[in-house]
């Protein structure tokens, strides 16, 4: 069994300076603030791969600045999802002019696509995490309004109490003399 050699990118058919703006794309993304300012960034930074005519992204929910891909020619579009097991967080897609070009460099793409998908899936449990945390601390604080009121309630019924034994310890006190 021979291994399938014809998505390994040759040394000859990779620039570094591509690969180096690739790279550089993956590590400011997790600095950016939010999915909109990630996928314009990675987008513009995308134009810089050879064979690259157009680039564009869906994001899952979707957004007013989500870009429309081409429609009039399919063949040229290549989609890259960002998914992260069950979770889908949209998709980078790129319209290639120049495929030959462009198809050395396809697996770093799929590679920086798992990594913002990661990056979103990360982001999003923070914020389950933050969510509950706030949620938790509000049912403390519930809790303990709760057990105040009852710690009074019950301070004013042994004053009661004591109020209505010392008035009974009087009524007999005054009755024996």
């Amino acid at each position: 069994m021979t291994a399938n050699t014809s998505r390994i990118p040759t040394a000859e058919s990779l620039s570094a300076e591509t690969l180096g703006q690739i790279a550089l794309i993956q590590s400011m993304v997790f600095h950016l603030p939010d999915a909109t300012s990630i996928f314009r960034f990675v987008c513009r930074g995308l134009t810089a791969v050879p064979g690259t005519a157009r680039t564009g992204y869906h994001p899952i929910p979707p957004d007013k600045a989500s870009d429309v891909p081409p429609e009039d020619n399919p063949q040229a579009l290549r989609r890259f999802p960002l998914r992260v097991k069950d979770n889908e967080y949209g998709e980078l897609w790129i319209e290639v002019a120049v495929p030959r070009l462009f198809e050395p460099y396809a697996p770093y793409i799929e590679n920086l696509s798992f990594m913002l998908a990661v990056i979103f899936e990360e982001r999003r449990q923070r914020r389950l995490i933050q969510d509950h945390g706030l949620e938790l601390e509000q049912r403390v604080r519930e809790r303990t309004r709760q057990l105040e009121m009852e710690i009074e309630t019950r301070a004013r019924a042994e004053a009661a109490l004591k109020l209505s034994e010392e008035r009974l310890r009087l009524a007999l006190e005054a009755t024996q003399d």
